[in-house]
């Protein structure tokens, strides 16, 4: 093999090795919660019906959120980045993560340009309140998901 033959294929190979996160395919709940919001044209998704029976919350944390204690915001010692480094390393990913009161029943990666869930980040939102609507475009037409709010009624979350 040619110096530069080994040098490309090192190269490579470092480079597929180095990005766990950045290349991987989506979950199988990521690629759910992208074909709810699908389903709904993307205006709307309702998490109540995705992930498993046991959660009672859901939970968001996008880029930024390492700096900030995510057993604060769950309310029980869990800390996002002992399972992931996406959102220090990265802009472009939100760590959603369903759990009861006392433990994490799931997280999942899930990359912003499949739906942005990045202003509801340091949130946890009870089942019964899971749904949440397409926001305004920002500036640059980048468009977030927001709560949602029925008339006369206030989103609940903890």
């Amino acid at each position: 093999m040619t110096m530069n033959k080994a040098t490309l294929f090192a190269g490579t190979l470092l480079l597929s090795s180095g990005c766990s996160n950045f290349g991987e395919t989506p979950s199988e709940s990521s690629k759910r919660i992208y074909n709810e919001m699908k389903i709904n044209h993307f205006e709307s998704i309702d998490f109540k019906n995705i992930g498993d029976e046991k959660w009672t919350k859901v939970c968001f944390f996008g880029p930024g959120s390492q700096e900030y204690s995510s057993s604060d915001t769950l309310g029980f010692k869990w800390d996002v980045n002992d399972y992931t480094d996406v959102l220090a390393s990265s802009n472009d990913f939100n760590v959603i993560v369903f759990a009861t009161d006392n433990e994490v029943t799931e997280h999942v990666i899930h990359k912003k340009n499949h739906g942005d869930f990045s202003k509801l980040s340091r949130r946890c939102y009870k089942r019964a309140s899971s749904r949440f609507t397409k926001g305004q475009p920002d500036d640059s037409g980048w468009v977030s998901y927001n709560t949602f709010v029925e008339t006369g009624k206030n989103q609940s979350y903890y």
